[in-house]
Formats: C-alpha cells, structure tokens, sequence
C-alpha cells in the first residue's frame, strides 16, 4: 500500500506475509488528517442532563472529503449521538450530553470521524445538578460466573433495594428472563456500591455474550437528590418535580460485547474472559485382552464461567490402533457433562 504524511492512502490485503502475487486485486481509500484542536467551549457550563447547545472553538475542523456527519462531540465519557455541525475550521456547533457534576468540570474533545477523540486539551464543561442515572457499561468478570451493570458515577438510590432481592426491581422483564433460562428461581441482584450491579448467575441461565441488558424505567434516581415531600418517597412521575428538574433514570439498554464479553469499556485495554483448561488423565497405554476398560478423566478441567463444560473427545486416526471402533464411541459420549468418559473393548 502506498503511504503519505496527510491524504488518501489505498489500501491493500494480502493473506500470506504480503509476498508478490497474493495481494487483492482490488484497493480501498482511506483518509488521513491532522487531529483537530479545542481551544475553548462557549458556554462553558450547562444542566447535567444535556441538550444544550455550545459552540467548541478550535483549529482543524474542515477538512475536505471527510463526511461532515461523522463528526461528534464529547464530554467526559458520554459522545454525542447526532452529528456536531461544523461552521468553520475554527468551530463546531454541538449539543451537550449528560454529564457528571465535579468541580473542575469533564473534558471535551471532538473527533471528525466519529471514533477518535484527541484527549488532553485542558478544555473542560461544567455540568450542573443531577443528571438521570446512565448505564455506562454491561460485562462479565473475566471469569463468567455473574454479570456486572455499571452506572455513571454518580451515586443511585439502588432503585430502593436493600441487599439481594430479585432483578426484576431494576431489570426489564426480557433481560430477567434471559437470566433466569431454565432455571425456577428468579434471578438476583446485589449492589456493590450506589453505582454498580451485580447479577448472580446460576448454571441454568440463557445470559451470553451479545445479550441486550435493559434497565427498567423511572425505578433509579440520583441518591442526594432532594425533592417535594408530596412526592411520597418516590419523584418519578410526581407532579410537583418540573420536566427540567427531573432526575429519574429513563429505560435504556446496552449491549454485552459479542467479541470480548469481559471487557470494560471504561478502561483502554481490552480485557478477556479466562478460556477453560483442559486437564485429561488417562493412561498411555492398555491391555490388548477382550473387555479391557479405557477411562478418559477430564473432570479436573476448568475455566468457562458458571455454565457447565461441555466435553469433546476425538480419536487421532494416525496414532489410534483400533480408530474405527474408538471414534464412534467417544463421539457418542461427547457433551455437557461430568468429562469422564469409560469404553470398553
């Protein structure tokens, strides 16, 4: 592929090592740029809750055959949905997300094409108030035997749970039932602190990677928030709290990542799940006599969260002396199970 500094580049696959003749015959462009500045945010303080308009200033905004509606603006963790619009070079219009309150504000940070974010520009927004609690992650330990729902930082009310209770008080009913799967227990739940979920798993559970995690609607609020005594203990949907000063968490849902299920997306590394471990005792070699058993042990394996293992055994057909009559057997005794196999000659 043809490099340069700043332009198009095309782009070119090759399957073995790059040498001549296994390249695609075709090329893709891609487009590099030089990062965008930020200078400043006017205003530079807003409602915790988002949906203000400011204007970033800057340098390195317009840059000719970039999509324009791939530009988004960020504040702290929290990106932008719709396109920022650019109004010059030197300035993007973009409307503010949610926002957690501090007193030395969130950085902001714009990207051209919707992915990369320059950091470290020292321009920072003041969020004031309470912002609706935001589910800002959904994973599995790196070892998969429960499943962690994290919020912003901003402590919750718990959605009123005291200790283990059921899911169901701050799930939605189509992530309990995923949970649950076979099992006849519904699924519980614990916080860890005012921010964090955790859901105990048990073996009978449908959760996997690439579930959708909802939370129930107008169950969470912000823990310090103080309200209307008319409200009767519960702010959402009381009358007397004005649309702009509501701070019930709305239903929303995120997905548990396909590829890297363990991941946390608030962290830069990637992190994995543990791949089980498959610890086989046998002997090496048997009596050729009529009616002598083969054991083959692989209960000793581990790994693979709370779900059972599920056992594969095979014959080599170069190193087994009695392959037709030993393949089909451990086929058949394949499977979820306890991994210990015995066959007889």
């Amino acid at each position: 592929a043809a490099t340069s500094a700043l332009g198009t580049i095309e782009v070119q696959v090759s399957l073995n090592d790059g040498t001549d003749g296994t390249w695609a015959a075709t090329t893709v462009s891609y487009q590099t740029y030089s990062p965008p500045e930020v200078h400043s945010v006017t205003p530079s303080e807003g409602a915790a809750n988002g949906g203000e308009d400011v204007v970033i200033r800057g340098s390195g905004f317009a840059v000719p055959g970039l999509d324009p509606t791939a530009v988004r603006c960020k504040f702290g963790d929290a990106v932008q949905e719709t396109p920022a619009v650019i109004l010059s070079d030197t300035a993007v219009s973009c409307i503010t997300t949610w926002g957690s309150t501090s007193a030395e504000g969130q950085p902001v940070a714009v990207s051209l094409n919707g992915k990369s974010f320059v950091e470290g520009s020292g321009v920072r927004f003041v969020f004031i108030g309470y912002n609706k609690p935001q589910l800002v992650d959904v994973r599995f330990p790196t070892n998969p035997t429960y499943l962690i729902i994290q919020l912003d930082q901003q402590p919750t009310n718990r959605a009123r749970m005291n200790g283990l209770q059921p899911c169901s008080m701050v799930l939605d009913d189509a992530t309990v039932t995923t949970l649950q799967g076979t099992a006849t227990d519904v699924p519980k739940c614990i916080w860890t602190d005012d921010s964090t979920l955790v859901v105990q798993l048990t073996m009978f559970t449908d959760a996997y990677a690439g579930m959708s995690v909802g939370l129930r609607g107008r169950v969470l609020w912000p823990r310090d928030w103080s309200f209307s005594a008319s409200c009767g203990g519960n702010p959402c949907g009381c009358s007397a709290i004005p649309a702009d000063q509501d701070a019930c968490a709305e239903a929303q849902a995120m997905t548990v990542n396909r590829y890297f299920p363990c991941d946390n997306r608030l962290t830069e590394a990637i992190e994995v799940c543990l791949q089980p471990t498959a610890v086989v005792q046998a002997p090496s070699e048997i009596s050729s006599c009529s009616g002598t058993p083969l054991s083959l042990d692989a209960s000793r394996s581990t790994g693979g969260g709370i779900k059972p293992l599920i056992f594969s055994f095979y014959a080599v057909a170069t190193t087994c002396d009695n392959y037709p009559a030993v393949a089909p057997a451990l086929e058949a005794a394949s499977g979820e199970g306890t991994g210990v196999v015995k066959l007889e000659s």
